[in-house]
């Protein structure tokens, strides 16, 4: 008995390390854009029974990298992931099942998952599991638990259960340690990252009738977080009167195809006076969100501007960029603007 035991622990043991060569090879060829091969390796490595190569391989269909999007298998392959105790594929599982794509939407579900990647080691999960217990979704609310878990993700690196917890402890303690303990949260946190620390320090400087009241600063972080893809904030700042939402955790962005219009608008003049600045300033924040047409028309504009600015430099980068998210034309127009830069020197 012991020598087969022994035997199946040796087989294990082999299959783990020859999968994890082989998630780092599908890895490194990700980095170089070789995107066919990477699919190749990942797929060897999760077939060999190695989560986080059953996790990159879903993420390259999630997140259409050089292939086309189909969330369907995204789905398996987060759901083998965490079989194989993933713990970020189990907090992508859960996602899917508290947003109900391509499954029906399960809260319960998404908690059980939310969980394990918790138990396991995830922030993510952590903080996703306080959220839930916070807002009641699907469960009973318990503030308690609410706290707990996003004291855990928070303490896991996961900057969302920090912010949480901070507006969670205001909100429950009124206190103003609680409010000074959630300046400095947010302050930190504050970036394209996390826009919803930015949204939350203006909205602390709005307040006229507290001691902590800052026009000047209220504007700042709110017209940052609105920068940086937070409708709530932009909302805001249009109309001041309007109160802060209870939970804008999910849902509280503008889209990456909505920036482009605003780029292509002011690109064209449409209705607007035409405004290059304006333009790509609409057009990098669309493009972060990796939205191929938007780091197009941004190569495209640095490598043909009318008003003889160009910076061959940055259309390269940009093109690269919708390169690297499996733009075709891109890489063409990488490979040709390569050459001619080339002669240039």
């Amino acid at each position: 008995m012991l020598k087969k035991f022994l035997i199946l622990f040796i087989i294990t043991q082999s299959l783990y390390s020859e999968g994890k060569t082989d998630c780092d090879s599908g890895l490194w060829h990700l980095s170089k854009y070789n995107f066919q091969k990477a699919i190749y390796f990942f797929k060897k490595s999760c077939d060999s029974g190695y989560g986080r190569g059953c996790l990159e391989f879903a993420q390259m269909y999630d997140y259409a990298k050089g292939i086309n999007r189909d969330l369907e298998i995204a789905y398996k392959y987060y759901k083998k992931s965490c079989r194989f105790n993933n713990a970020n594929g189990c907090f992508h599982l859960g996602q899917f099942y508290e947003k109900g794509i391509v499954v029906e939407e399960d809260n319960l579900i998404a908690l059980e998952n939310y969980a394990y990647s918790c138990d396991i080691g995830n922030g993510a999960g952590c903080s996703s599991l306080g959220i839930l217990y916070r807002d009641g979704k699907g469960i009973k609310q318990n503030i308690s638990k609410a706290k707990f878990y996003l004291d855990k993700g928070c303490r896991l690196k996961s900057g969302i259960g920090c912010i949480e917890l901070a507006k969670l402890n205001i909100k429950t303690l009124k206190t103003e340690e609680s409010y000074f303990d959630a300046i400095s949260v947010y302050t930190k946190k504050c970036s394209k990252f996390y826009n919803i620390a930015c949204l939350y320090l203006g909205d602390i400087y709005r307040q006229s009738n507290s001691i902590f009241y800052d026009y000047k600063k209220s504007q700042k972080y709110l017209t940052k977080a609105c920068e940086f893809n937070n409708k709530e904030a932009c909302l805001i700042l249009k109309n001041p009167n309007l109160k802060l939402k209870e939970s804008v955790v999910s849902n509280n962005t503008i889209s990456k195809e909505e920036y482009y219009s605003l780029g292509m608008k002011y690109f064209r003049g449409e209705k607007v006076r035409e405004n290059t600045l304006l333009s790509k300033k609409y057009f990098k924040i669309s493009c972060y969100l990796d939205y191929i047409k938007s780091c197009n028309m941004l190569g495209f504009i640095y490598e043909y501007d009318d008003k003889g600015i160009k910076n061959l430099n940055m259309a390269d980068r940009y093109y690269k960029r919708a390169c690297s998210l499996g733009d075709e034309y891109s890489c063409k127009t990488l490979l040709s603007s390569s050459k001619t830069h080339t002669k240039d020197r």
